[in-house]
């Protein structure tokens, strides 16, 4: 979808969720069973769309991974979800006590990971 092509996968799972079917207002390729008469009728159409189809099919691809995949839509999403997830909510600053515990969390295991590694050495010297 990204170079703008029309795209072919099995209508379960994830591509239910990135792919729209073209039998879909803004579709952006063809979902169909794992079966290989089905994809081969698939293949046959996705060849034989018309030009101006397929120039519109590659426009509305490109647009739908811009502004559901992009770096920057995923950044923020992902982002989101962390501030949901440790209870600050949408628009809410994360709360410095919090931030301040995953800090000191982090830096007591990397010395713990570091006096640990530092004792092997030290026995495998003796």
């Amino acid at each position: 979808m990204a170079c703008g092509l029309p795209v072919l996968a099995v209508n379960s799972g994830g591509p239910t969720e990135t792919v729209i079917d073209l039998s879909k207002p803004g579709g952006t390729g063809l979902l169909r069973p794992p079966d290989e008469i089905l994809w081969s009728e698939a293949m046959r159409d996705l060849i034989s769309l018309p030009t101006e189809e397929r120039k519109q099919l590659s426009t509305v691809a490109k647009k739908r991974v811009n502004d559901h995949f992009s770096a920057e839509t995923l950044g923020k999403e992902m982002e989101a979800a962390c501030r949901e997830a440790i209870g600050t909510g949408k628009g809410r600053a994360v709360s410095d006590e919090i931030g301040d515990k995953f800090i000191w969390y982090g830096m007591v295991m990397m010395g713990v990971a570091v006096a640990g590694f530092g004792a092997v050495w030290i026995l495998v010297g003796i």
